[in-house]
């Protein structure tokens, strides 16, 4: 059967991603082809119909629009699909039979990056998983926020290990069956063997050995850590410099509260398994989205260590005891925005000009906080003090760089200000007054040349051009490229 040029780079691309739902961009629509086609339409309500490539050969045809399709692509994701974002890389222009199309991204369940598709108040962890005969090595990774974990289990199940952080997604190596409930994606067994992996964690973090780590020696767990990498960076194509530690996961380092326990001690639900009434509902006065997140990570592994609890307890009685400190904090904490979200997605190369301004004016909140905490006593919040560095420089970039109230995406333009690039600025000169800069352009050539009869000229064919007579030729710099000779002159480009 022929196919279209089309269907063809359709099927090439599909090829790469035969695990996803292909979201393949035509002008305004997302389409989806053949089997994905049946089952997008089963799955988001969608007309299932067809387009027929040759007399009597149809092939099943469904769509969504581009201005819709954050919806569509969350219903699909939250049942567990992957998907592909298959976008177009040029502009379709007149005449061109066929456009560049590439997929840009790949959304699992545990690996969403969209503000639009995210609980701001749950963390998102993607799990790798190695089982031994009775150890399983384990890594997590919250790519939203740039955690980063790893260990070895014993005396657990696959299903329990998961349970602990709520984990969206599993990598595993392709051929291995393990029970879960948890979406499985899986890799090329050669990405788990241990000294790959390890290599691969020596070369993201850029040192020598994993001893600093703490997970030097644990084949198990370096193997899942290096392939769960390896998935992120190599599957997902992200940049991940956000990530830039990794740190021992011990199970006996935190209390395991099973789901039975969780629902009976009505931590996150209630019996009728609604959010409301609820622990975490009682106990969530937190005004960050990061905040809610940490709360809500604590009550599912609540700490055992005595030690740690009266260190917590000491922050906590001496923000209870000082309330008007406590009362500062809240109202700085009001305008903070989800900072650990947005550093992933610029890490990611996915953020937003929007997102960079809120990030701006989020950082310049921090040397207040710092302030006030001074002269804490209790060992936690002196840490916090501590941690919390000088993002000056970073605050000065963005604000030279943007503009006070950018657009919500890059391709309306207007971002950067007047005067943070000459060369910038000279190009939207040329994009306001085109006509003029090409008047002053020719000008110019004329007296460095000297050819009075030197033009600029443009045509549909060649684009613009340098037209010079041919009594004149001896006088063309060598900068200038020739592009056609005609009777009596020839055109140059530069």
């Amino acid at each position: 059967m022929q196919l279209t040029p089309l269907l063809e780079q359709y099927q090439r691309i599909k090829d790469r991603y035969k695990d996803t739902l292909l979201l393949f961009r035509v002008g305004d629509f997302y389409e989806f082809y053949y089997d994905d086609a049946k089952r997008a339409s089963a799955r988001l309500g969608i007309t299932l119909t067809s387009k027929t490539i040759q007399k009597g050969v149809k092939v099943p045809l469904a769509g969504v629009p581009i201005k819709a399709c954050e919806s569509y692509i969350a219903k699909l994701v939250k049942h567990g699909f992957k998907v592909a974002i298959c976008e177009q890389l040029e502009p379709a222009g007149k005449g061109k039979k066929l456009v560049a199309r590439d997929v840009v991204e790949v959304i699992t369940p545990g690996t969403i990056l969209r503000p639009s598709l995210l609980d701001e108040k749950r963390s998102l962890y993607l799990a790798a998983c190695l089982p031994d005969e009775e150890t399983i090595g384990v890594a997590f990774c919250d790519v939203t926020s740039g955690e980063f974990s790893c260990g070895e289990v014993t005396g657990m199940s696959v299903q329990e290990i998961l349970a602990r952080k709520e984990v969206k997604e599993v990598v595993v190596p392709e051929g291995l069956e393990i029970r879960t409930d948890v979406p499985l994606s899986f890799l090329d067994g050669y990405n788990f063997i241990h000294d790959i992996a390890h290599k691969k964690l020596i070369d993201h973090f850029k040192v020598v050995t994993l001893e600093g780590f703490g997970i030097e020696g644990k084949k198990l767990a370096v193997s899942a850590a290096g392939a769960l990498l390896h998935y992120l960076s190599e599957r997902h194509k992200l940049s991940l410099s956000h990530i830039t530690t990794v740190s021992l996961f011990e199970a006996k380092d935190r209390l395991f509260l099973d789901e039975a326990t969780r629902k009976n001690l009505e931590i996150f639900e209630n019996i009728r398994g609604i959010e409301k009434r609820t622990l975490l509902s009682v106990m969530d006065n937190c005004l960050t989205s990061f905040g809610k997140r940490r709360l809500r990570r604590e009550l599912l592994e609540p700490l055992i260590d005595t030690n740690d609890i009266e260190k917590r307890l000491d922050a906590v009685e001496e923000l209870r005891n000082k309330e008007f400190l406590r009362q500062e904090l809240r109202a700085l904490f009001k305008s903070m925005r989800d900072v650990e979200r947005i550093i992933a997605r610029v890490a990611c190369k996915r953020i937003l000009p929007r997102e960079m301004v809120a990030l701006k004016e989020s950082l310049e909140l921090y040397p207040k906080i710092k302030e006030m905490i001074t002269s804490c006593d209790s060992e936690v919040l002196r840490e916090v003090h501590a941690s919390i560095e000088d993002f000056r420089s970073i605050v000065t970039a963005i604000d030279e760089a943007l503009v006070a109230e950018p657009p919500m995406t890059l391709d309306e333009g207007g971002i950067i200000r007047e005067g943070y690039r000459e060369e910038l600025d000279e190009l939207r000169a040329v994009a306001r007054g085109g006509k003029d800069w090409l008047l002053d352009f020719e000008a110019e050539e004329r007296k460095k040349t000297g050819i009075t009869s030197l033009k600029v000229a443009y045509n549909s064919v060649f684009g613009y051009y340098i037209e010079i007579t041919k009594p004149n030729l001896r006088y063309v710099p060598q900068s200038y490229i020739r592009k056609q000779t005609l009777a009596n002159a020839e055109r140059f480009y530069t």
